[in-house]
């Protein structure tokens, strides 16, 4: 980061989930305040993957684990709904035989007692889903919902009587790749180096919370 802006050029972070048309909606949702003041977000990522002890997520040398190849997505869509770092966070992981983290719980907590909440796992297939609750309703994201193309929003101004429910529907116009690329075109042709959708200061923060649940679980690679 610090070598992009000494340089004067373009850097950005390419976690697809960021730049998705329903995670576009999803904004619009949360700055109109159709579910009130956001209080907890709930989430978890996971699938039985194959034992391949030499694939990259299993493996040590290759910075393998659940936390940096899964987590990230949970944590980094948590970061840009509460918009800011954590106060505090708990994590429980369970380790496997090549010595990375396979299933982790984490709980992070935001100012005034807000929190997300997620597991991961390359043990388990979880439900793959993520759901924003505020004081006045909730918005769901489909599995997987960090390649989402529907979402629900169900406004209730605190009764249940009085649920009001709309899903949309946003598809992709090929892989779900292109909006990152876009994204990183539309920067470079205005001279940008920097977006302002995934700024730099997202991505820095979100390292540095996977580097703090990493020593919190006790996972150091052997090449750090």
């Amino acid at each position: 980061i610090t070598l992009a802006q000494e340089r004067g050029v373009f850097l950005m972070e390419a976690l697809r989930t960021r730049y998705l048309p329903i995670y576009q909606e999803v904004e619009r949702w949360l700055q109109a305040g159709e579910i009130g003041a956001i209080q907890k977000v709930t989430s978890s990522f996971g699938f039985e993957f194959p034992r391949d002890k030499q694939d990259r997520v299993l493996n040590h040398e290759l910075a393998g684990g659940a936390l940096l190849d899964l987590g990230v997505y949970n944590l980094s869509m948590s970061q840009w709904i509460f918009g800011s770092q954590p106060e505090s966070f708990t994590i429980a992981g369970r380790f496997g035989d090549t010595g990375v983290d396979e299933h982790d719980e984490t709980t992070l907590t935001y100012t005034g007692g807000r929190s997300s909440t997620f597991t991961i796992s390359m043990t388990t297939r979880l439900t793959n889903d993520l759901t924003i609750l505020g004081t006045t309703g909730r918005i769901s994201i489909q599995p997987m919902f960090w390649n989402a193309t529907q979402a629900t929003v169900i406004s209730n101004a605190g009764l249940a009587s009085s649920e009001q429910q709309r899903t949309i529907t946003r598809d992709f116009r090929a892989t779900g790749l292109e909006y990152e690329i876009e994204e990183a075109v539309d920067c470079i042709l205005q001279g940008k180096i920097e977006s302002e959708r995934m700024p730099l200061g997202d991505t820095l923060d979100t390292i540095k919370l996977m580097d703090q649940l990493r020593r919190d679980i006790g996972l150091t690679y052997s090449f750090e």
